[in-house]
């Protein structure tokens, strides 16, 4: 258990004072959901080595903008201490590895393609300044193409409510920062081919179903930037731990504040 929040934390089981990898994990809801069994994942997976996972994300959030749903509001990443945690923590020797998913909420916050991306450039640019691998999803692939009005405007009313950013012009901007993550160019950049397949009703959510899958696609990356391969996959009944750890968080850490958050979530 965490000492900090009281649910059940994967993320350090140091073997010395600098010997252990590191994770940055920074995402939105899809990531808030399937953290838990991410960082559980990996845990398992580099035993007996330690890992320090440290994780930006929640419903509704930001790379640029603030975001969040309910009652609750989060800061920008980019503007996460995260990064100067993560600065300070690094030693010679350590192995950083990145996980960058769920772009796209600050386009219909208001953040148009072209500031996104400059944006998206600084965070990469601190990761790789870190030496950190960098693994990338791009936006889904559905929005590049002619989204039924039917399809779009409840989408947009459903998560983004306050949001009055056409269909057109949403389209115009997925296409944008997808060409920029396809053509983005760096030693230390990853792009993870498209996971529209492993998307629910709403093209913009993973599907409960096939959840674990799609998280030990994404985690196999992970492994691979820190030259690890994986020998523990994640389960469906883990991925429910999963959902419901994220549920624990987003009430009683986010709404309530009964529970404080956990020293390694910003």
């Amino acid at each position: 258990m965490n000492g900090d929040s009281g649910i059940p934390s994967p993320s350090t089981s140091l073997i010395g004072e600098n010997e252990f990898h590191i994770c940055v994990l920074l995402g939105a809801s899809n990531l808030a959901r399937g953290y838990s069994a991410l960082a559980n994942y990996l845990t398992r997976n580099l035993k007996p080595e330690a890992v320090k996972i440290y994780t930006a994300c929640g419903p509704g959030r930001g790379y640029g903008c603030w975001g969040g749903m309910f009652n609750i509001s989060y800061p920008p990443i980019a503007e996460s201490p995260l990064f100067e945690r993560v600065r300070k923590q690094a030693r010679d020797g350590n192995r950083i590895v990145a996980l960058i998913t769920d772009i796209g909420n600050d386009l219909l916050y208001g953040m148009d393609g072209d500031s996104l991306i400059a944006t998206m450039k600084n965070l990469f640019g601190r990761l790789e300044d870190l030496n950190a691998e960098i693994y990338a999803t791009t936006l889904p692939v559905y929005f590049e193409g002619n989204v039924p009005a039917m399809v779009y405007y409840p989408i947009r009313t459903f998560l983004y409510p306050k949001s009055r950013i056409s269909r057109e012009e949403a389209i115009k901007r997925v296409r944008r920062v997808n060409a920029f993550l396809k053509e983005y160019k760096s030693s230390h950049f990853h792009l993870i081919p498209p996971l529209d397949d492993y998307l629910g009703w709403d093209h913009v959510h993973f599907g409960l179903v096939r959840s674990a899958e799609v998280w030990n696609r994404i985690g196999e990356c992970l492994l691979d930037g820190l030259g690890r391969r994986p020998h523990r996959p994640i389960r469906f009944p883990r991925m429910l731990l999963s959902y419901r750890d994220c549920f624990i968080r987003l009430v009683f850490m986010e709404m309530f504040r009964c529970i404080r958050r956990s020293k390694n979530l910003f």
